[in-house]
This record gives C-alpha cells, sequence and structure tokens, in this order.
C-alpha cells in the first residue's frame, strides 16, 4: 500500500510542481522520496529482527516526511488534505486511534521542521489536474483499504467457522469416546460379576 500511494503522491505532486514551476532539485527529491524510499523502507521491515515492529515505525517516519513536504509545497490544498488523510487513515487502520494521533503529531512535526529550516509559505490553491486527480486517488486509496478490511473480516469469519466446525467434531468425537467408555465400564461390570460368582451355585 505505502508503494502505491506513494506513487499517486509523486503524480500529484509531480504535477503540482510542473505547473508551478519548480526546478531539477525539486524533481529529484520528490522521485528519491516516493518512488525510492518506499522500497527502501520494504527492504529494512524485511531485514528487522521484528518486521511488524519496524513497519509501524516506518509509518511513523512517513507521517514526518509528508508533513514536510505539505509545507514545502505551501500547504496546496488538494494536496495537503489528501496526504494528510491518507496518512492518518493508514495509520488508523495499522495502529488503531492512538496511530492516528502520533501520525497527526507527525504530520505537523515534519511541516514545524520544514518551516523552521526554509520559512512559511502559504500557497493553498491547486490546478484542476491536480484536485481532480487528488479526489480520484484518495477515493482510490480508501477503496483499497476499505477492500482490505472486507478481506480480514472474511478471513476472519471463515477462521471462526472452521473452529465452530472443528468444535462440533471434536464435540461429537467426546461423546462417542464418552459411549465407548460406559461400554467398558459395563464389560468391565460383568466380568467382575464373572470372577466373583460360580455360575452352579451363584
Amino acid at each position: 500500500m505505502r508503494a502505491i500511494s506513494f506513487a499517486l503522491l509523486f503524480v500529484v505532486i509531480g504535477l503540482h510542481i510542473q505547473d508551478k514551476a519548480y526546478g531539477g532539485t525539486a524533481w529529484l527529491l520528490l522521485t528519491l522520496q516516493f518512488l525510492v524510499y518506499p522500497h527502501l523502507l520494504y527492504w529494512r521491515a524485511c531485514r528487522a529482527k521484528n518486521p511488524v515492529a519496524a513497519e509501524l515505525h516506518n509509518l511513523t517516519i512517513d507521517s514526518v516526511l509528508i508533513g514536510a513536504w505539505i509545507a514545502a509545497l505551501g500547504f496546496p490544498l488538494w494536496i495537503s488534505f489528501s496526504a494528510s488523510i491518507g496518512t492518518l487513515f493508514n495509520n488508523a487502520g495499522n495502529k488503531g486511534v492512538r496511530g492516528a494521533l502520533t501520525a497527526a503529531l507527525a504530520l505537523g512535526g515534519g511541516a514545524l521542521a520544514w518551516i523552521a529550516l526554509a520559512g512559511f509559505k502559504l500557497s493553498p490553491d491547486t490546478g484542476w489536474p491536480v484536485t481532480l486527480f487528488c479526489i480520484a486517488g484518495l477515493a482510490g486509496y480508501l477503496m483499497a483499504m476499505a477492500n482490505i478490511g472486507y478481506t480480514r473480516n472474511r478471513e476472519l469469519r471463515q477462521a471462526r467457522e472452521q473452529q465452530r466446525q472443528g468444535e462440533r467434531v471434536l464435540q461429537l468425537a467426546n461423546e462417542d469416546l464418552k459411549d465407548r467408555l460406559r461400554e467398558i465400564d459395563l464389560l468391565q461390570e460383568q466380568l467382575r460379576e464373572q470372577a466373583n460368582h460360580d455360575p452352579l451355585t451363584g
């Protein structure tokens, strides 16, 4: 999901910096951030002792960097909204409400760090291509996340149904075992009777 969402952000921000006639450095940083960086984080997470913890930590790093990009671009309305919502949604989906709050702080921290480094700039306008791509990209991203949630819920329901079936099979086997134990108890009682009583004299 990171690679897909970052590729979408690459297109959106690329359209924006082309419209604003930014220089080659912006394109280089854009390429490194949104096309190279996601694969480096994936590589890092795969080699970590705890890949899940590494990936959750990576989400916070993402939030800081996206906050810096939003501030560097001058807080363009649709880019800021789409990137922030996507980041918060992704963190909430993987780390819960606390994750979303951490992401919000990280977004703000990244923006403040850029402002401290380069100064505050406000340029909220976005062209129609950027606006339309942001709307379509955000809708697609949220649909993809919803589909992941649906798939996980379906798998959970299937696992629960398999567990219920397993419990039913175990219950039937347990009842069968109880029946056999009763039969064994009856046979043992009959054997005791035969051992203790002479058939002729009783």
